[in-house]
């Protein structure tokens, strides 16, 4: 064979090999590229593998444990979530006895009548809760004044049971026959000073203006009269 045919056939298996050495190259050079969307699959995994966990509450306190109110006070007290970096820290209020104190989104508890009451906050992440035990005690009534209400005693053998209705500086005196309380008394303006009550009234509307004292002393819902040598005493219905 000539040496020119034995280059060329050495020169076209060197072309071959080279090309298929740079097919096998290419095959392996995609089985490792991981394609696009693989690839930020990849991405957003690794960075939720990175990412810390939400930190949950564990429980929660209560500026306040217990407190005490008088009638139309309001008072607002304060929640904190455990731990200090937890992720959600809301929480709800609420009242068992809304007719004794009311607590609004912000903690701000209001006395409404004199009894007790459970102010409970909740989280909400988790329900962990704590409670304020609240008792609201009636408003002392201003100097000179009888809280408002009708005041009435037991009957005895001598007398139907005797009421008082007070409201304001104003009274009104009645009877209790057994089927209700029946206004037909004195009524008007008084005072109540150093234990006297200063009752003013009017025999008519066009009469005179008259004043009767009546020693009283008033303990809670009590109210204890001496008229006439006879002391009585009238419960706070």
């Amino acid at each position: 064979m000539k040496k020119s045919n034995i280059f060329r056939l050495i020169g076209i298996a060197l072309i071959v090999a080279a090309m298929v050495f740079t097919m096998a190259c290419k095959k392996d050079a995609g089985r490792q590229q991981p394609s696009a969307s693989s690839a930020a699959q990849q991405t957003v995994a690794a960075s939720e593998a990175a990412a810390p966990a939400p930190v949950s509450v564990t429980g929660v306190t209560i500026s306040k444990a217990t407190l005490s109110l008088n009638e139309k006070a309001t008072e607002t007290i304060t929640a904190t979530a455990a731990p200090a970096d937890a992720e959600n820290k809301a929480v709800t209020w609420s009242s068992s006895n809304t007719g004794v104190a009311t607590v609004d989104a912000a903690g701000k508890i209001t006395a409404v009548k004199a009894g007790k009451a459970t102010i409970t906050v909740i989280t909400t992440d988790g329900g962990k809760t704590a409670a304020c035990e609240v008792t609201v005690t009636a408003a002392a009534a201003p100097a000179g004044v009888i809280p408002a209400g009708i005041y009435v005693s037991l009957p005895s053998k001598f007398s139907d049971a005797r009421g008082f209705e007070f409201s304001g500086n104003t009274y009104r005196t009645g009877l209790d026959s057994g089927s209700g309380l029946v206004w037909e008394g004195i009524s008007g303006t008084y005072t109540a000073k150093n234990g006297i009550l200063y009752l003013n009234y009017r025999l008519t509307p066009e009469s005179e203006e008259y004043t009767r004292e009546i020693p009283y002393t008033l303990s809670g819902n009590r109210l204890t009269t001496t008229d006439e040598g006879m002391e009585t005493v009238h419960t706070k219905r």
